[in-house]
């Protein structure tokens, strides 16, 4: 029941109060609703001091204002409902006060306070520790802030290289790797340099017998210790053979060479008898050929002479 309903109905019950007296001369002030208690009293007394029915009137007149539906006895709820009504002057409880720093940043991933005073988003736990194989850290969403490939560590390239974090090869070796180099047939290797190094001296004359400086720095002709060592390659003699009467007796004395020589010179002696022994040159333009062209000269009235013909040759370069 209302603080309203609760008005009206003692207003009701003091005016069938009133009716049931039938006071003249008496009077009720009403006062914001309510019957002033002093006055009431006052008209009662006077209503009863003229008419004893008048007492029963009332009691009759009261009887009837408790029956009237607004003036019946309040449930124990409804009357704590509208005590708590009346105390809080008609609103309904507060909530509970927010925390002083709700709404400020909270956290590393953008929290913001909540009204409890928790965070509305902290992030994961291990937020921040060290993850994967390249450095990389948690992130709020969990993630590892630097991924790591999954073929990290591998070989790559042709140059002993592995996979870095980045994906990169470490070292793929130079841009010309594989490409000729020097003048010795040499392939570029991973550090830069020539698989095969060409001498500073490469190609110039080296020796005595025409040789140039190869790739190994060897001389291309190598010369013989002996060089230039001259041996008697053949030793002949020539006795005068022809019929009387004749001056001259022509013939080739010698032969090839022997190996890694060369023909050198070719003598002539006579050895007995009269006459002259002459070398008229060699067989051929062959500087391995030690053959050569010999006379026996006899004048007719003298022994005939023997001639003892020598050929020489020389080492020569392989």
């Amino acid at each position: 029941m209302t603080r309203e309903q609760t008005t009206w109905g003692a207003f009701w019950a003091t005016v069938v109060a009133v009716a049931a007296l039938g006071v003249g001369c008496g009077y009720v002030q009403l006062k914001g609703g309510a019957v002033d208690g002093g006055e009431s009293a006052e008209a009662s007394a006077a209503g009863g001091a003229d008419s004893a029915g008048g007492a029963g009137g009332a009691g009759g007149g009261a009887a009837a204002a408790a029956q009237h539906p607004d003036n019946a006895p309040q449930p124990a709820a409804d009357a704590a409902a509208d005590r708590g009504a009346a105390d809080a002057g008609g609103a309904t409880p507060a909530d509970p006060p927010c925390a002083a720093t709700k709404g400020q940043a909270c956290g590393s991933c953008g929290g913001m306070i909540q009204c409890s005073g928790a965070c509305s988003f902290a992030g994961p736990g291990n937020l921040g520790q060290p993850c994967g194989s390249c450095g990389g850290t948690v992130q709020c969403d969990g993630s590892c802030s630097v991924p790591t490939p999954g073929n990290l560590g591998q070989g790559c390239g042709s140059c002993g290289g592995t996979i870095q974090c980045s994906g990169a090869c470490s070292f793929t070796g130079p841009g010309n790797l594989g490409q000729a180099c020097g003048s010795c047939g040499g392939a570029v290797q991973c550090d830069g340099s020539c698989s095969v190094a060409t001498p500073g001296n490469f190609g110039q004359g080296c020796g005595s017998c025409g040789g140039t400086i190869q790739c190994g720095g060897a001389c291309s002709i190598a010369t013989p210790p002996d060089l230039g060592t001259v041996i008697t390659a053949y030793a002949w003699n020539v006795a005068w053979s022809n019929p009387p009467g004749t001056i001259a007796q022509n013939s080739v004395v010698g032969g090839t060479c022997y190996a890694q020589y060369v023909r050198h010179d070719a003598t002539a002696q006579l050895v007995s008898g009269a006459g002259t022994c002459e070398v008229l040159g060699w067989r051929s333009d062959d500087p391995h050929d030690c053959a050569v062209n010999v006379s026996v000269i006899s004048p007719i009235t003298l022994p005939p002479p023997t001639c003892q013909f020598t050929v020489t040759e020389e080492r020569a370069c392989n």
